[in-house]
């Protein structure tokens, strides 16, 4: 990746994040900002990386990057119940207003292309 990437990412096989310098730009990073709001803005991209490290493909490869499975059945099984729940909860949420766009624009557009 090359650093000018505004991204981050987490490799399995060789249980690293990457963190280019690209990341060090609003709103993640501003050499204006307090210090408190760079830490929590760059925590968030560490920890969002650290869990790919457990979810359901990172989970699969061992601390030295083996594909292997290293958690216990029981873990699994947990794991994969819990997700679903998850899945579940917050699939169900409706964003109030995520069409307004449209709706607002609808009107002008259709006088325009007739």
């Amino acid at each position: 990746m090359a650093p000018h990437v505004v991204n981050a990412f987490y490799n399995p096989r060789e249980n690293h994040i990457y963190f280019p310098a690209g990341i060090l730009q609003k709103p993640f990073y501003d050499t204006f900002y307090p210090l408190a709001l760079n830490y929590g803005g760059i925590g968030v991209v560490v920890g969002h990386e650290i869990v790919h490290a457990f979810d359901r493909q990172g989970s699969k490869y061992d601390a030295k990057g083996n594909l292997r499975q290293w958690w216990s059945e029981s873990t699994r099984t947990d794991f994969e119940k819990n997700s679903e729940c998850m899945i579940h909860q917050y699939g169900n949420y409706t964003v109030q207003g995520k069409n307004v766009g449209i709706l607002v624009d609808h009107p002008v557009f259709i006088p325009a292309s007739q």
